[in-house]
Parts: structure tokens; C-alpha cells; sequence
């Protein structure tokens, strides 16, 4: 007898080797640090909570139906209600409904799913060489310098940023980062990775206000506080 265990996650190292000869993309990102730390706690969770699933091989389908949580997360798409059930369990899968295709169109961003980085590579220069959409894009935390036919390539377990190079005959593209993997204490997220998401996803992310915003910061900690202790007084 030998004890059953869950699936072992994946290595994270990235299948191919990067030319010497070509440099890499690294854009400027800058992001509101209140936005960071609750995306990055937000995504981290959800690497957590699907780790069933992320730990193991899964199909393009399955990586669609994760592509479709990913991007609500990270586009603030999304309600909160109360939990008056069960938590996930470890066989429970996902209810997303899929994305219905490798490319999709995000405010002025493509992102290109894939199993592979790679392969997510090759499609994403195949569609800039035939034309694509050189829609000029600035996220909204960025500099005034406009960035055209922007790519984010996205494996679930790597992401990779693209834009068209200065003589709009190649892509640029960043070194690939670690992203989601089901194992937060070998191999969590790296913060670039998730940053890159944040940055990505910028241009497409759902303004939120409310009268407290418009408080200083003090008496907005001051709010959230009475009104977390008197919802658990409750």
C-alpha cells in the first residue's frame, strides 16, 4: 500500500531557448499600488484555488474556460456575494464558459492562448505579418508613448508580452514569465508575471468609483474597518 497523491505540478522551466541575437522587449510598467497588491492577492488566489486543475495536463478547452476567469479577474468583471455554500471541492471544474477561440480582442490588446509559449509565439507573428490590428494602444497607466499591435501570449503556466518593432516588420517580445502553476509554495506566480497581466489588461479593466473614493485615505481605512467588525458582529 502506498499513500494516493495529488498531481504533481509541472516544471515551469520554459520549452524553448531565446536568440542571443535578438533583444528582448521590456516595457515601462507602472501600476497604482493599491490596484497591485489586490491583483496580485486576487490572482494568486485563484492559482490557489483551481490548483487542482492548473497542477495537472488539461486540454486547450480547459485552458479557454481559465482564460475566460483570468481576464474577469483581471478586468475587475466580476460580483461579490456571500458564500452560503460549500468551498470548491478537489474534483469540481469549471463553469466558465469558453473562450471560442486562440485569439481574442481586448480593448486594444489580442491575447493568444496557447499550451505552448512557443506555438503562442508563431501565431501571434503570423497574425502581425498578415496584418492583424495596428490599433494604437496606451494603457492607462502608461506614458503618452503609444504602443502598436500589442499581443499578450498566454499558456497559463507562462505569459509573454508582444509589440510590433520600431519598423513594423517583427515582433519585440519579453523574456516568457511563470504564471500559474497549483504549487504557491515550490513555484508561485512571479511578480513580473502577474504584473505583466495587470499592465496587459489595463486598457480593457471597468472603472470603479463610489462617494468613498473621494475621501482621503485615512477616513476610507477608517470606513472599510467599522464596516468589516460590524458585518461579523452580525
Amino acid at each position: 500500500m502506498e499513500p494516493l497523491r495529488g498531481p504533481f505540478p509541472l516544471s515551469l522551466e520554459p520549452t524553448f531557448h531565446l536568440d542571443p541575437e535578438r533583444s528582448l522587449w521590456k516595457p515601462h510598467i507602472e501600476t497604482d499600488d493599491r490596484m497591485r497588491a489586490f491583483m496580485h492577492r486576487l490572482l494568486r488566489d485563484f492559482d490557489h484555488h483551481w490548483r487542482h486543475i492548473l497542477r495537472a495536463h488539461y486540454k486547450l478547452v480547459h485552458i479557454r474556460k481559465l482564460a475566460r476567469g483570468i481576464i474577469r479577474l483581471s478586468t475587475l468583471d466580476f460580483d461579490v456575494r456571500e458564500n452560503t455554500g460549500e468551498y470548491t471541492g478537489f474534483s469540481q471544474m469549471l463553469a466558465w464558459e469558453p473562450f471560442a477561440d486562440n485569439f481574442v480582442r481586448l480593448a486594444g490588446l489580442w491575447v493568444v492562448l496557447c499550451q505552448d509559449i512557443p506555438d503562442g509565439l508563431l501565431l501571434a507573428r503570423k497574425h502581425s505579418a498578415a496584418g492583424g490590428d495596428s490599433t494604437s494602444w496606451s494603457p492607462n497607466m502608461t506614458s503618452s508613448v503609444e504602443v502598436q499591435g500589442f499581443y499578450m501570449i498566454l499558456s497559463l503556466k507562462h505569459i509573454m508580452l508582444c509589440t510590433v518593432s520600431d519598423d513594423g516588420t517583427s515582433l519585440k517580445h519579453t523574456a516568457p514569465e511563470s504564471l500559474f502553476n497549483g504549487e504557491k509554495d515550490t513555484s508561485p506566480p512571479s511578480e513580473l508575471a502577474l504584473d505583466y497581466l495587470i499592465f496587459a489588461t489595463a486598457s480593457a479593466r471597468l472603472s470603479v468609483f463610489t462617494p468613498m473614493l473621494s475621501l482621503p485615505i485615512e477616513p476610507q481605512d477608517m470606513i472599510l474597518k467599522y464596516s468589516y467588525t460590524h458585518h461579523w458582529a452580525q
